[in-house]
């Protein structure tokens, strides 16, 4: 059975996708925004030790060559990843799809759905592939791919055809904006969001407003007509940069302002109308 590498699980969650969710983060991403939230979820853990000795609380051990997390000793202080090298979590564990589905039932009652997040929750498409479907025949829960489409087209005609919907994340418009901004290109994002609208699964378009990056009315205005062109029914939620778990030059950066988007967001909003959301 597949397994998955889970970053963490959040339950309740109100901003991953409609109603009350299980938000489960998966580890590993191939971008590398300037702005991530999530940093800790981008690279495995090396198992390096590094975070064993700095753990207040001992919940970090290091056994056979790689570090141990006990999560009934952990306070969640943070240390660890401050105190991680290569900016991951010691915390992440290992789950097939028996494991994920005992941790979801007692909330069914409660859930309008499960959100599959990351780091970038698509490169683990052998996991997802086996669990998706089990999940929607034990629960009828709608189910959700939180995903900026940086994976092989392949993979993601597969995932489509097992989920209800995706979260699509677009980072920038313009391949120099965009290598500037996650450090990739984005042809084959670009391409996949093609097949997520032909496949009529997009539940939404995301954006944030970086600034120095992605704080140009006309940029917005371009991701806009870009949604426009996905089907009518599409929205386009843009959200303003908050400094919240960023790390390197824009941790230091302000949040940007309700008044500041909603100017940015003019020209976008011409296009869209009430199509566009702003979080």
């Amino acid at each position: 059975m597949p397994e998955g590498l889970v970053n963490r699980v959040i339950v309740p969650s109100f901003v991953d996708g409609p109603g009350s969710r299980m938000a489960v983060f998966l580890q590993g991403c191939g971008l590398a925004c300037v702005h991530c939230h999530n940093p800790e979820t981008r690279v495995p853990c090396g198992s390096c030790g590094a975070c064993v000795e700095v753990c207040p609380q001992g919940a970090l051990e290091y056994v056979e060559g790689r570090v141990a997390h006990r999560a009934e000793r952990c306070a969640a202080c943070d240390r660890c990843l401050e105190a991680c090298p290569n900016g991951s979590s010691p915390r992440c564990r290992t789950l097939d799809t028996d494991a994920l589905l005992a941790e979801v039932r007692p909330w069914v009652p409660f859930l309008d759905g499960i959100t599959f997040t990351g780091g970038e929750c698509t490169l683990q498409g052998a996991f997802l592939l086996d669990c998706l479907p089990r999940l929607k025949a034990e629960t009828g829960l709608d189910l959700l791919l939180d995903t900026c489409g940086d994976v092989d087209g392949d993979v993601f005609e597969a995932l489509l055809a097992v989920a209800d919907g995706v979260l699509f994340d677009v980072k920038a418009l313009g391949e120099e904006a965009h290598r500037a901004l996650t450090g990739a290109g984005a042809g084959r994002i670009l391409r996949n969001l093609d097949r997520a609208a032909r496949a009529g699964k997009i539940t939404e378009v995301r954006t944030v407003v970086v600034p120095g990056f992605t704080d140009d009315p006309a940029m917005l205005r371009d991701i806009a007509l870009l949604v426009a062109g996905l089907g009518s029914g599409v929205p386009l939620v843009v959200a303003g940069f908050r400094p919240q778990g960023v790390q390197g030059a824009l941790a230091q950066e302000k949040a940007v302002p309700p008044a500041d988007l909603e100017h940015l967001c003019g020209p976008a909003r011409a296009v869209l109308g009430d199509r566009l959301r702003l979080r």
